[in-house]
C-alpha cells in the first residue's frame, strides 16, 4: 500500500511538471511570435523611413539639377527659380517597347505597346520589360481589387492623388477642349480623337509614379537583384502655388446662397479667382456648355449680381467652409470675419483714403488708380474684411475636401 501511494504521488507530480512545462512552452511560443511581429513592424517602419528619405533626397536633387543646370543658348547659368510643380516619373521608351528578346537593354521599357502596330504585350514581352528595369524603374506591383474576378489585377504604379480611379499621365499629351480636341492652330475639332491628325499638345503634370529601389542599383532587375522598396514624391513650390486658405472671397456680400466673388485692384491674395483656376484646371467639368464659367463684375447688391457656373459654385462652397464657425460650409458667412479695424486700429482714416479698394467691394477701377475724388471709396473698416484670417481653415486637403460633413455635396460639384 505504501509503495502504491508513493507511485500515485509520483504520477501526480509528473503530471504537474508536464503541465508547467506545457504552459511555459505555450507562453514561450506566444512571446516569440509577438516579438517576431514586433521586430517585423519595426523593420517595416525602418524600411518606410528609408524610402521616405530616399524620395526626399531624390526630389531635392531634381530641384537642384534644374536650378543649377539651366541652358540658355550655349551658356549654362544658375537660375534658382527654374523649377516648378513636379512629380516622380518612371523611365519608359515613349516610342514603345521594341520586339527584341535576345539582348538586355535598360532603355527598352514600355508596358503599353510595341514600337509599331500598337499591339499589347505578350507574356515574354512582360518578362523582358521586367528584366530591363533599371532607370527610375516601374515596380510590377499588382493588386487584386475584386475577389469575384481574381484574374483582374490592378497595376499599382502610381499614386492616385485626385482619387479619380485612373492614371493621369505625365509628359506631353493632347489638349482637350469642351467638345473635342484642339489642332495646332488652336481651333477646336469637335468629335473623337482621329489618329494622325495634327493636334495641339502640351506638357502635363499628372499623378506621381512609384520609383523602385533595387538591392544593387548598378544592375538591372533580376531574380538575384530584387526591389527592396519604392518611393514617389510631389514638389509643390510654395511661391508658385495657390493656397486654398487665402484665395477667393465673398466681397459682394450676397449671403450664403450665391457666389459673391469680386476682383478689383488685386491688392491681396483674396482677390485671386479660385473659380477661374478650377475652370482652367478641368474644362470638361468646370466650364461646360451646360454650366459655363461666367464671371459677373456687376456690384449691384442683389442675387442677380452673382457669378454663375459650377466653378463659382464650388469656389463659393470652399470659401464658405473657410468662413464657417462650426466647420461646415452650410454655416459659412462673410460676416463671421473680423473687421479691418481689428488689424488697423490706429490708422482708420488712411485705410479708407489710401486710393486702394482694400475690401474689393468697389467702385470698379478701370484706370491705373482709384479716383476717390470722383467716386468715394466704399471701404468700411467696421464691416467684415476679406483680408482677415479665416474662421476655419483647410489643413488636410485629401480628408477635408472629400468630407461631406464639411463640404455640402449637394451644393458643390465635387
Amino acid at each position: 500500500m505504501k509503495r502504491q501511494s508513493q507511485r500515485g504521488v509520483a504520477l501526480v507530480i509528473t503530471l504537474i511538471m508536464l503541465s508547467v512545462i506545457t504552459l511555459l512552452a505555450v507562453a514561450f511560443l506566444a512571446m516569440s511570435r509577438r516579438n517576431k511581429e514586433s521586430v517585423g513592424n519595426s523593420q517595416n517602419q525602418a524600411d518606410a523611413k528609408e524610402m521616405a528619405n530616399g524620395g526626399l533626397a531624390r526630389a531635392q536633387a531634381e530641384i537642384l539639377n534644374r536650378a543649377l543646370a539651366t541652358l540658355i543658348g550655349t551658356n549654362v547659368i544658375v537660375d534658382l527659380l527654374n523649377f516648378d510643380l513636379m512629380v516622380s516619373t518612371n523611365y519608359i521608351n515613349i516610342a514603345g517597347y521594341e520586339f527584341i528578346h535576345q539582348n538586355e537593354d535598360p532603355a527598352n521599357i514600355n508596358f503599353d505597346r510595341y514600337t509599331t502596330g500598337g499591339s499589347p504585350l505578350a507574356n515574354d514581352d512582360w518578362i523582358r520589360n521586367i528584366g530591363n528595369l533599371s532607370y527610375n524603374p516601374r515596380v510590377p506591383v499588382f493588386v487584386m481589387t475584386n475577389r469575384a474576378f481574381p484574374n483582374r489585377l490592378d497595376f499599382r504604379f502610381y499614386l492616385d492623388l485626385n482619387r479619380n480611379g485612373a492614371f493621369d499621365t505625365n509628359g506631353y499629351g493632347i489638349v482637350v477642349g469642351k467638345n473635342g480636341y484642339f489642332d495646332t492652330n488652336g481651333v477646336e475639332i469637335v468629335g473623337p480623337l482621329i489618329p494622325g491628325n495634327p493636334y495641339l499638345s502640351n506638357y502635363f503634370i499628372g499623378d506621381p509614379e512609384w520609383i523602385g529601389i533595387l538591392e544593387r542599383p548598378d544592375r538591372p532587375h533580376s531574380g538575384t537583384n530584387r526591389f527592396i522598396g519604392r518611393f514617389c514624391y510631389i514638389v509643390l513650390p510654395a511661391g508658385k502655388t495657390l493656397d486654398l486658405n487665402f484665395i477667393h472671397n465673398q466681397a459682394k456680400r450676397l449671403g450664403t446662397a450665391n457666389d459673391g466673388f469680386f476682383r478689383n485692384q488685386e491688392i491681396g491674395s483674396w482677390e485671386l479667382n479660385l473659380a477661374g483656376f478650377l475652370a482652367d484646371l478641368n474644362t470638361n467639368y468646370w466650364n461646360t456648355n451646360t454650366f459655363p464659367y461666367a464671371y459677373n463684375t456687376n456690384l449691384v447688391p442683389f442675387a442677380t449680381a452673382g457669378s454663375k457656373g459650377w466653378s463659382f459654385d464650388d469656389a463659393a462652397e470652399l470659401v464658405k467652409y473657410r468662413y464657417s464657425l462650426t466647420g461646415k460650409s452650410a454655416n459659412g458667412d462673410y460676416d463671421n470675419l473680423l473687421r479691418a479695424r481689428f488689424y488697423y486700429p490706429t490708422v482708420p482714416a488712411d485705410f479708407v483714403t489710401d486710393g486702394i479698394d482694400n475690401y474689393a467691394n468697389g467702385p470698379l477701377v478701370v484706370s491705373n488708380f482709384l479716383d476717390e475724388s470722383f467716386i468715394p471709396n466704399q471701404d468700411n473698416i467696421d464691416t467684415a474684411w476679406s483680408g482677415s484670417d479665416n474662421t476655419n481653415s483647410f489643413f488636410s486637403l485629401f480628408d477635408e475636401l472629400f468630407d461631406t460633413n464639411r463640404i455640402n455635396p449637394n451644393a458643390a460639384a465635387f
